[in-house]
């Protein structure tokens, strides 16, 4: 039984050769370098370490931790123990980092010593913490050193679990409150490798890679850490706050091949090469961005300065990734997925004039397992993976093409979010989809993740119903809805494998 993440993340690339290769380089003056080697040997003296400190198995770590070498060792060596590593946002207050702790009760907190000022209050406060580790030069009374936390260890054998157990947790953003823990299994890790970092992005071991978003960020932890290492590349982490200057001055500097921003991070990018009068020469194959609508000027601005197109996808902390996203026009993803996954296509007319296409990825073990942390409303016992499928696979059959919506009824045809279209002779029926109204719809209910397809480049698509006899479809749809859902019920897998 080889379901521990950290077997195929950590213990495979020393099998395979690649020990003595740069996993990850630290950019700033002075930064170090860890290779696949040393990040196995000091996972596995985290491990060790979490051992002899009375840690057992299945209690949480918090992580308030920057982007530096020691995450990724603690990260791992927590999961090679057993260990539930919590990795939380290093930008929040006492306050919130206090209800985190409560929400979690973690046994043991490692912390950045930048961090200390603000996590200080909370983590003395906590009834439940037994160990504190700083990061850093430093170790303030009550707590013990990086240093001395590792000190006299050997590294400890990855420990044998389930692919189903639970691995980690990530906090949510807070959209609807407060921060909600939310549970990943070791499987769902390489699930986004195996669809959204090989199928779209095509990562490959001779890469480097940049994340501007952070790695305690669902969208960076899969960009900077699980997506590299799935190929044995070279992930560039940085501490501090992505300006455009510094990202502007990592990019020319270390000459990363896949880079992974934001809208807003793009367009001050731009700004600034424009007002520079010169872009840095950076061999970038490779441009992703999620978090928000890229608006279509900026993904043109980007094209004709850098040569390629930005790959904007939709993600979640729920869903642990981006899980719907319109790949490059010069590459199509393969229909069939490894690990049992399954691939929707929809095609997607953009408010300009060229159409593009869209993929959406899942998986029978559900790319997560999701549930609430300590909450007094729970989420309803569900696997996203099914939900997406059964949602799916409803869509496909009454509208010709497929939108997600778990915890959710499909048809909400009429609302702010998703509105009919005046069909063309050539697409078909339309429908208009409002993504801003759309998020809003999922998030008012808890439990609900609610996220439609959309263009590469804009807020509102137009999603063709791509079947070629939808334009029958006002006739027998509503005969097709028991039929549909009897299939549900009866076989849940998709209509399409």
């Amino acid at each position: 039984m080889t379901g521990n993440a950290a077997h195929w993340f950590v213990d495979r690339h020393i099998a395979e050769g690649r020990g003595a290769k740069t996993a990850f380089e630290e950019a700033w003056e002075g930064g170090r370098q860890l290779t696949y080697g040393a990040l196995a040997e000091g996972a596995g003296q985290v491990a060790d370490a979490l051992t002899r400190s009375g840690i057992s198995r299945e209690a949480r770590a918090a992580m308030f931790v920057l982007d530096q070498i020691e995450f990724p060792q603690i990260f791992w060596g927590a999961l090679k123990a057993g260990v539930v590593p919590v990795a939380l946002n290093t930008l929040l207050s006492t306050d919130v980092y206090g209800a985190i702790l409560r929400d979690s009760r973690a046994a043991i907190a490692f912390v950045s010593q930048e961090l200390w000022d603000v996590v200080a209050p909370a983590v003395q406060a906590s009834p439940h913490l037994r160990h504190i580790v700083v990061i850093g030069p430093e170790a303030p009374e009550g707590t013990q050193s990086w240093e001395a936390f590792v000190a006299g260890t050997t590294p400890a054998e990855t420990l044998e679990c389930s692919a189903d157990e639970i691995a980690f947790w990530l906090y949510s953003s807070g959209s609807t409150g407060a921060p909600k823990g939310v549970r990943h299994v070791h499987s769902a890790l390489r699930q986004t490798c195996d669809t959204f970092a090989r199928q779209v992005l095509d990562i490959q071991e001779t890469d480097k890679v940049f994340s501007a978003a952070k790695l305690f960020f669902a969208y960076g932890l899969g960009n900077g850490m699980s997506f590299p290492m799935s190929v044995g590349a070279t992930s560039v982490l940085f501490n501090g706050r992505p300006t455009p200057d510094i990202v502007s001055h990592i990019l020319e500097a270390h000459q990363p091949t896949v880079y992974y921003g934001v809208p807003t991070l793009y367009a001050a990018l731009l700004h600034k090469w424009e007002t520079d009068g010169a872009a840095p020469q950076v061999p970038l194959r490779c441009c992703t961005s999620a978090g928000e609508a890229l608006p279509a000027e900026i993904s043109r601005k980007w094209r004709d300065l850098m040569g390629i197109d930005i790959i904007d996808g939709v993600g979640s902390t729920e869903m642990l990734h981006i899980f719907l996203a319109a790949p490059q026009p010069e590459r199509r993803c393969r229909r069939k997925l490894a690990a049992n996954g399954v691939i929707l296509w929809a095609s997607i007319l953009s408010t300009g004039s060229d159409q593009r296409k869209c993929c959406i990825f899942s998986s029978p073990t559900g790319l997560v397992t999701c549930s609430m942390a300590h909450r007094a409303r729970r989420f309803r016992a569900m696997r996203f993976g099914w939900s997406m499928r059964m949602a799916s696979r409803l869509a496909l059959a009454l509208w010709g093409s497929f939108w997600y919506a778990a915890d959710l009824p499909p048809p909400i045809i009429g609302t702010n979010a998703i509105k009919p279209a005046e069909p063309s002779k050539e697409n078909g029926p339309a429908l208009v989809i409002n993504m801003n109204a759309l998020r809003r719809a999922a998030l008012s209910t808890v439990g609900a993740q609610m996220i439609c397809s959309r263009s590469l480049a804009s807020g509102s698509a137009h999603l063709r119903l791509s079947r070629p006899w939808s334009r029958f479809q006002p006739y027998w749809r509503p005969l097709l809805w028991p039929i549909a859902m009897r299939m549900i019920w009866k076989n849940p897998k998709p209509l399409w494998c």
